[in-house]
């Protein structure tokens, strides 16, 4: 009994992005339905009260985990578009790249994935999901945009571009976790990007 109640004695303090970064390893390591207070608490190593009374229950939780991942999108964006001397598709390639950066096995896509499909009947949460996921788009067309001002793209719409390689990365994240591919996640988004885009690219000579 010593034992288990000397970690109450000794309260760890951690920050929100301690718990949101440890609430996303949990879910790679088991998806959306066997998330739990209790998992993400063992991860923190510190008691699932503490997490309780700090955000509330598994619902309070995902609706947090969803807003901060916007906020992240958001600004991690931002700051991309906001860098001098790097191509557009340059940005593009590191943030679709960075997107899956901790997806290494088949098992991660699909618990990825559950984060944004197992909202239920939350209309707040359906919302926020969709928040995340028209942001990436919106900015996937600002850098179609400007690649396309700076002459690296020509006859495309980007909206319906951007749009389009959402599609095709979740498709492609999907044949992935079946275990097809031949080589790590990143690396087929980016043959991807190679296909989708080679029709539009213009070279220096046209």
């Amino acid at each position: 009994m010593a034992d288990r109640a000397r970690p109450l004695g000794r309260p760890r303090r951690v920050e929100d992005e301690d718990v949101f970064a440890a609430m996303g390893v949990v879910l790679l390591r088991v998806g959306l339905s066997r998330l739990s207070v209790q998992l993400i608490a063992d991860e923190l190593a510190i008691t699932p009260a503490a997490l309780r009374q700090r955000f509330g229950g598994k619902a309070e939780l995902l609706t947090a985990f969803h807003q901060r991942g916007t906020e992240q999108i958001r600004t991690g964006l931002v700051a991309a578009l906001a860098e001098d001397g790097r191509e557009p598709l340059t940005v593009l390639r590191s943030v679709v790249r960075a997107s899956v950066a901790q997806i290494e096995e088949p098992d991660h896509v699909m618990n990825a994935l559950s984060v944004f499909t197992g909202g239920g009947g939350d209309p707040r949460l359906r919302l926020l999901i969709a928040e995340r996921l028209e942001l990436g788009i919106t900015h996937t067309a600002t850098l179609l945009e400007r690649a396309i001002t700076e002459g690296s793209l020509a006859g495309i719409r980007a909206r319906a571009l951007a749009e389009h390689l959402q599609r095709c990365i979740v498709g492609t994240c999907l044949i992935w976790s079946t275990g097809q591919a031949r080589q790590p996640l990143c690396d087929e988004l980016d043959a991807l990007l190679d296909l989708v885009l080679a029709p539009y690219l213009r070279t220096t000579s046209q």
